[in-house]
């Protein structure tokens, strides 16, 4: 919740006050019994008073007392269900209005306060996603509908589906969903992506789930490959996303032919000392290389040093690129997965060697690395190997367990961590 300069950010464990213009915590208010710790849902201000929706009930305190002392906050009582779960406050026409929730399917019942007492409003809204309110209009986010709400509780109308170009969608599953100053509709929709409605024309932006992100001086790439639980083939689409001077580009089989039947890329690598010239790496396809917005070469067992994990199906998809990076030499270096020699080096001249990390070679899947200034790979071997770190030369290499350190004063908590999935530098 905004209020002036401050925000008020409801919490697991109370309330948080930050100050927008000094960009500092102000408060923190535990509100509970004894002042101890209690799950906040949402925040409003209505009048003199600041209200807290939780999963005990909804408190009050005057915005004029000590916040901080816990004696300041009330329950109040006098609402249906004054001691279950709210999630939600909102100020509509100037009425404060509050909605309960038992976590079951449209069974919420939203009330509003008329100066004295608690009365249901507005039946036909039986769940809660989210809620948003502009100016004399409320938009309820429910369950496979959004419902616009006039300053006299009037529905006014539904969206129960998008009708996109000549597709019409009538699954929807909106989680959120707010209005521009200029009436036009924004919902952030969990199954179709991000939702546009202006006049009576809807539009969207879909991405493909997104696996990897690469930074490289100011641009964003997106990746949206994956690998499935068992760490298959998952047959995302292929395709890379650029965000480049505030604009997105597009490489797909769309634009390059060759790109039809690559799937699931999971690594992305730029040049540093060319940015328009980057590698793709995919969890079964092998790598992709372009320079300039053109595609130069892909690179399979067929035509390089890299090996598939099925050898005795050599034409399948199984050439799984774990991760890809540069030396400060511009060196390309890949991990493949599940092979005998699994650590790989593409040189600036198109020269290939390769190493075997014996420890980690064959049945072991390997994932991303990461190349330091002085030439050591570290590398993360998914699925309850920890890490493995290899120098310069090759000569000396190890497997390292990793081992998360809590200490709160009063006790110290070591514990190994097996299931890295990230690292970085």
């Amino acid at each position: 919740l905004f209020s002036g300069n401050e925000a008020y950010l409801s919490c697991g464990f109370g309330i948080v006050v930050l100050n927008l213009e000094k960009n500092e915590v102000k408060d923190t208010y535990f509100i509970g019994e004894e002042g101890s710790q209690l799950r906040i849902n949402d925040v409003e201000i209505y009048e003199s008073y600041i209200y807290a929706a939780t999963n005990d009930g909804i408190l009050r305190a005057h915005k004029n007392s000590d916040l901080l002392d816990f004696h300041s906050w009330e329950r109040i009582d006098n609402i249906p269900h004054s001691q279950e779960k709210f999630n939600h406050l909102m100020v509509h026409a100037n009425v404060l209005m509050a909605n309960y929730t038992p976590d079951e399917h449209n069974l919420d019942e939203l009330y509003q306060f008329n100066g004295n007492e608690w009365i249901r409003a507005i039946p036909r809204i039986n769940y809660i996603t989210d809620v948003h309110t502009n100016g004399n209009n409320m938009i309820v986010t429910g369950r496979g509908e959004i419902i616009f709400i006039d300053q006299h509780n009037n529905i006014n109308g539904i969206i129960d589906k998008y009708k996109i170009k000549d597709k019409e969608i009538t699954s929807i599953n909106p989680q959120s969903t707010v209005m521009t100053s200029d009436g036009s509709v924004w919902i952030a929709d969990s199954g179709n992506g991000m939702v546009h409605l202006s006049g009576e024309e809807f539009d969207y932006i879909k991405y493909n789930n997104i696996f990897y992100l690469c930074s490289n001086n100011g641009d964003l790439w997106v990746a949206p490959g994956g690998r499935s639980n068992s760490w298959n083939n998952t047959f995302q689409a292929p395709a890379i996303n650029l965000l480049k001077n505030d604009k997105w580009h597009n490489y797909s089989k769309k634009q390059f032919a060759e790109m039809d039947g690559f799937f699931d890329i999971v690594n992305i690598a730029v040049d540093p000392a060319n940015p328009s010239h980057f590698y793709a790496g995919s969890w079964g396809g092998g790598i992709l290389e372009f320079r300039d917005n053109l595609f130069i070469k892909r690179y399979t067992d067929k035509n390089s040093h890299l090996q598939s994990a099925l050898p005795e199906q050599p034409d399948e998809p199984y050439v799984r690129i774990g991760g890809l990076d540069f030396d400060s030499e511009g060196n390309l270096w890949i991990t493949n997965s599940e092979v005998a020699n699994n650590l790989l080096m593409l040189s600036p001249g198109g020269e290939w060697e390769s190493y075997a990390l014996p420890e980690v070679a064959k049945t072991k899947m390997i994932g991303p690395l990461v190349i330091t200034e002085n030439g050591d790979k570290w590398i993360v071997i998914p699925r309850g190997h920890d890490l493995y770190v290899t120098d310069k030369s090759g000569t000396q290499k190890r497997s390292l367990q990793l081992i998360s350190y809590f200490n709160n004063g009063e006790k110290e908590i070591f514990n190994r961590m097996n299931d890295v999935y990230c690292i970085t530098k």
